[in-house]
């Protein structure tokens, strides 16, 4: 029997990358077939299963049927669930795996719709906005799967590859951390300068998570803040229209003023030349020459004597 060894970080990393260059392949010939068998609209519907299918097809022929992976062959590489016992993994533990790992593509996708309502929970609390239709509905499940894919996602995974880095070299991939598939080597090589090489690489990808995190974190208390200083002026400025409100109603329960322009009740108000229109159809302007020949600032004209006159010569009338 062939003497094993730990398994290096960089064997693990090559190998993982080994993976992927095949896998890639398999998913631009999956792609190749959907082109060539769907149309247009059905091929935009499905090519997200792609990636799905290229894991499933990769990992069902060589993990499921206990033989090594090309990356795992390219750096001789032997997957165990226990190295005291050096035990196989067996064919249930391989099946969830590949369901792991080949469904991480679909993780943004489900997992939003899985999360919507405490989403919707969180962006009522931090947002004056509020979802009352199926057209917003679908807005925020957009824009709940972009937070996801541009911000958790990422952060998960640079938690997880400084864990790995830093702490615990066995699992470089999430998938295989939950499943506890771990790698023994044949050769006994190891590298001191790539190990602080990938140490160093570690730290950055734990500072970069943190920057993730607290730049999360500043533009949810930004947006809170937003939120609280909207309410109170929006607050404030109802306050204000309810007391202008009632005191307009006030007036309009005692005065008797008709407007004989707009023929409604309100504050009265009086041209230099005398005669008495409401104040809002003296300030509004329709009273301007409207004529090609007038100019831009042309004076007032009363409707009544055609007396010219400007709105600062307004005078409002009150007790009248």
């Amino acid at each position: 029997m062939a003497r094993l060894f730990p398994a290096d970080i960089a064997e693990i990393i090559r190998a993982s990358n080994r993976d992927d260059e095949h896998i890639s392949t398999i998913i631009e010939i999956v792609i190749k077939n959907l082109r060539l068998h769907l149309n247009p609209r059905k091929f935009l519907q499905y090519s997200c299963y792609a990636p799905v299918i290229g894991k499933i097809i990769y990992y069902a022929s060589t993990s499921l049927f206990k033989k090594q992976t090309l990356g795992e062959e390219y750096m001789n590489l032997v997957q165990v669930v226990s190295r005291l016992r050096r035990e196989l993994p067996s064919a249930f533990v391989h099946v969830i795996f590949i369901v792991l790992e080949g469904f991480s593509t679909l993780f943004e996708k489900y997992f939003s719709r899985f999360t919507l309502s405490y989403y919707m929970k969180c962006r009522n609390y931090l947002s004056v906005d509020e979802v009352v239709d199926d057209d917003e509905m679908e807005y925020l499940l957009v824009e709940w799967r972009d937070i996801i894919k541009n911000y958790l996602s990422p952060i998960i995974e640079k938690l997880h590859l400084s864990y790995f880095y830093l702490i615990d070299n066995n699992f470089y991939s999430i998938p295989k951390r939950i499943t506890n598939i771990k790698y023994f080597s044949l050769s006994p090589n190891t590298s001191i300068q790539i190990q602080k090489l990938l140490y160093y690489i570690g730290v950055l990808n734990f500072i970069l998570s943190l920057y993730l995190i607290l730049d999360g974190a500043f533009k949810i208390y930004k947006k809170y803040c937003d939120k609280k200083n909207h309410i109170t002026g929006k607050s404030a400025f109802s306050n204000t229209n309810k007391s202008n409100n009632t005191l307009l109603d006030k007036y309009l329960q005692k005065s008797k003023f008709t407007c004989p322009l707009c023929l409604q009740i309100s504050f009265p108000a009086s041209t230099p030349c005398g005669h008495i229109y409401c104040f809002t159809c003296l300030t509004t302007g329709i009273l301007k020459d409207n004529s090609r020949h007038s100019k831009d600032d042309g004076p007032l004209r009363c409707p009544q004597c055609r007396h010219g006159f400007t709105f600062s010569r307004i005078i409002p009338l009150l007790n009248y």
